[in-house]
């Protein structure tokens, strides 16, 4: 019974295509596509198909402006593109990290008070996470030693960790 609908879009998912298509049919029902839209590296085939699923949306809300400018570029309305920028109010959460209590939990984990960098996202290969530890094994051969943390999962998750193990990190 709802008469809007938002949605991140998977240009390689069935399901997204036939919500979309469904939804365009109706002219009651609104579809919103939450997204990073075009990041202004994608092939021609990928542009493609990112083209025409976006295009079903009533509007898009994007990360940044820098996707907006290429959708515009590329004939999108700039009215349907609505940049949410990362959907946190930056603001407010500074604040919050201002009174926020410090935490052992690295320390503790690693035995150490070394620098901790500290990824969260999808793992997966395009982030091409494997030379993030590829340069923590370089550097913990030399003086500039460093622990790193991964929070997130995706299909390149099995392949981290076995890398990891491999390079002794």
């Amino acid at each position: 019974n709802h008469d809007i609908f938002i949605a991140t879009p998977a240009t390689n998912s069935i399901t997204h295509w036939i919500l979309a298509v469904i939804l365009k049919s109706l002219p009651s029902k609104k579809l919103y596509f939450w997204t990073h839209g075009y990041y202004g590296k994608e092939t021609k085939r990928q542009l493609f198909f990112k083209r025409r699923m976006f295009k079903l949306a009533d509007g898009l809300f994007l990360y940044g402006d820098y996707a907006k400018q290429l959708m515009i570029k590329d004939g999108f309305n700039k009215e349907r593109l609505h940049v949410i920028h990362n959907s946190l109010n930056y603001l407010e959460h500074k604040a919050i990290r201002k009174q926020a209590l410090t935490d052992d939990i690295y320390k503790n984990h690693f035995q150490n008070n070394l620098p901790t960098i500290i990824v969260i996202g999808r793992l997966n290969k395009r982030k091409k996470l494997d030379f993030l530890l590829n340069a923590l094994a370089a550097l913990n051969k030399v003086e500039a030693k460093a622990n790193v943390v991964l929070i997130g999962d995706g299909e390149d998750r099995d392949n981290l960790v076995q890398r990891s193990v491999k390079l002794g990190i």
